[in-house]
């Protein structure tokens, strides 16, 4: 029975990533194309893009290790997370919360990687759970306060500290 809710859990994120997946690379395509109004993606927009792009493909790796108790590609995948959020690219807001969202990012794909390491798939899988949840909020606090949008049209990165 634990197996089972484990596996749906899973399940769950997986069809909760994938739809949000869909969803921003239908808007992002339709942006790209000019198809509201505004004329094909700016260089920024693009990079910070493909910075998501490369998340949501780790995520997927981190979350079809579990899947298979392939700890080798959890911890790869986590690590491969932890190097991204350590990109310019990464760094595109300039608050006190976007940072603490990006330093528990940080110490999640650690701890993702340490317990993948250690050969500890419930561990491993309840960090996966709380990247998923963080990135959430994030995306949820970026979209309450506009950020995206306000950043992206400043035209500028964060300087890393």
């Amino acid at each position: 029975m634990r197996r089972f809710s484990t596996l749906s859990v899973l399940f769950a994120l997986t069809l909760v990533l994938t739809g949000c997946q869909s969803a921003d690379t239908d808007a992002d395509n339709s942006k790209a194309e000019g198809g509201d109004g505004d004329g094909p993606a700016s260089p920024l927009d693009q990079s910070v893009r493909g910075i998501m792009v490369a998340k949501q493909a780790h995520a997927h790796g981190v979350l079809e290790g579990l899947a298979r108790k392939d700890f080798e590609q959890i911890a790869d995948n986590a690590r491969s997370l932890h190097d991204l959020s350590n990109k310019a690219e990464w760094g595109v807001h300039r608050t006190m919360e976007y940072n603490h969202f990006s330093d528990q990012f940080r110490w999640q794909t650690r701890e993702l990687k340490r317990h993948a390491e250690e050969k500890k798939l419930h561990a491993a899988t309840l960090d996966y759970m709380q990247l998923v949840m963080t990135c959430v909020r994030c995306h949820d606090y970026m979209a309450q306060e506009n950020l995206v949008r306000a950043e992206l049209d400043a035209g500028y990165l964060a300087v890393r500290r």
